[in-house]
């Protein structure tokens, strides 16, 4: 019988991948149920093959098959096809939903964009699962790896637009585990090490089953303390943070457990220093800065420092009061790379978090088509709202918003409105655009990028 729990697990799960064909699916599972059955009703009451003995069995176990088969349709949902648009009419997507539920995706899911090819890849019960694929512009892949329960898993490729493989990076349960880093030419240049393996609860493990990190809440629920280990289970730092972001540094230790220098902040202002963590093989008691940071009440101010995991400088930048004014980028090698001064009008005015750090970018997240691109998109999606133009009401409104590994777009931020009815409109604009091509870190390949953009409202 354990043949029969076998087969049934294998057609259960081939169930949602060919949705088209679950008639043929339900009538195999009968038939080889059917066929086992019948030889096990044999062998256990040692039946001769007659023809009574064969009509008596068969009798009774296409009963059995019946049930089987109609329990086996009712845990089968009835699914609708949809295909969903971009506000010029043109397709944006097309993929299968549960009748009983329309919010919940079951099939196959394929993305456009001026009718190229995006992304694709299967739903289950609304969640990504198996094989995904995502394109560039040109139609070329960008990336594709597996998804498990809605989180990238397992072996992830990434590509240039010429085809080229630039990345491959392993993750679990979405989490980035390594990552192997190519040359323009496809030859293998290094590779990093990522140590957080799995999570439970507010605990990080690493491969060794050695915790890496944990949140221990305090009786006040915007205060916890964040505790960081080394691999050999040496506690490295302990921090309290207030409304999520660093208050208090109370301790800092090497991985031989003698103090070092973390920082002097206390109550979000002072200074903080954080470290590399060494690699799983390494016991040096010298640690590699990763940044330093200056803080006047949990916002950064004055002058902070980034650096390479070889310990040269790769950023430096000037706040006050929380606003960036300027920064300097440099490669790993010390050449500058770019020089931006911000002045509040083109860039907005976002006071930063002591303990945000952006990657250095080698290469900017942008729009399929470019920056024309995007701003002919929203000209088009964009209508000016009845009741703001009836009150003469105009300005300029800035969001925020991340760019995945993938391109897709996630977690939109209006950063300063201008009406509530123009916030809106300009919010269901910016969601509605495409995947992106997405952006690269310097030594760390695709990266997460949160994005900034202004819209301006002029009548």
């Amino acid at each position: 019988m354990i043949t029969i729990k076998r087969i049934v697990k294998d057609r259960c799960s081939a169930r949602y991948t060919q949705t088209n064909n679950h008639q043929y699916h339900h009538y195999s599972l009968g038939l080889e149920i059917f066929i086992i059955l019948r030889v096990h009703f044999q062998k256990k009451f040692r039946l001769v093959s007659t023809p009574f003995n064969n009509k008596h069995i068969m009798k009774h176990l296409f009963l059995i098959i019946v049930i089987l088969c109609s329990l086996s349709g009712i845990s089968q949902p009835k699914l609708k096809k949809v295909k969903t648009h971009y506000p010029d009419g043109t397709l944006k997507g097309v993929y299968h939903v549960q009748k009983s539920n329309q919010n919940i995706k079951e099939g196959n899911y394929k993305g456009f964009y001026l009718d190229r090819m995006q992304m694709e890849g299967p739903y289950q019960n609304n969640q990504r699962n198996g094989k995904w694929t995502f394109y560039h512009w040109n139609e070329q892949k960008s990336c594709e790896g597996e998804y498990s329960n809605g989180s990238m898993d397992g072996i992830w490729q990434f590509y240039s637009e010429e085809g080229q493989i630039k990345t491959s990076a392993y993750y679990s349960n979405g989490y980035r585990d390594s990552i192997a880093i190519y040359d323009h030419n496809g030859t293998f240049l290094y590779t990093n090490k990522y140590f957080r393996y799995k999570k439970e609860g507010d605990r990080w493990y690493y491969q060794n089953g050695n915790i890496e990190s944990e949140r221990i809440p305090t009786a006040d629920t915007n205060i916890y303390i964040e505790k960081e280990y080394f691999h050999t289970g040496q506690l490295h730092s302990e921090i309290i943070y207030k409304d999520k972001n660093p208050y208090t540094v109370i301790h800092t230790y090497n991985i031989n457990g003698n103090a070092i220098d973390g920082g002097n902040l206390k109550e979000g202002t002072g200074e903080i220093i954080r470290y590399y963590l060494p690699e799983s093989d390494h016991h040096s008691d010298t640690l590699v800065i990763k940044f330093i940071q200056k803080a006047t009440k949990s916002h950064l101010d004055g002058r902070c420092f980034l650096f390479h995991k070889d310990g040269k400088i790769a950023s430096q930048e000037f706040y006050k009061n929380g606003i960036l004014i300027a920064s300097k980028g440099f490669d790993s090698k010390g050449k500058q790379i770019f020089e931006h001064k911000f002045d509040g009008i083109n860039y907005p005015k976002v006071l930063t978090k002591i303990g945000t750090i952006m990657p250095l970018m080698d290469i900017q997240p942008r729009f399929p088509t470019g920056d024309n691109g995007r701003l002919k998109f929203l000209m088009r999606c964009i209508k000016y709202p009845e009741f703001a133009k009836s009150q003469g009401i105009s300005g300029t409104l800035y969001f925020s918003f991340v760019v995945e590994i993938t391109g897709e777009l996630s977690d939109f931020n209006i950063l300063k409105g201008v009406h509530p009815t123009i916030d809106n409109e300009a919010l269901h604009a910016v969601k509605m655009m495409p995947n992106w091509e997405p952006g690269e870190a310097i030594n760390e390949g695709p990266a997460r990028v949160r994005f900034s953009m202004p819209i301006k409202f002029t009548l």
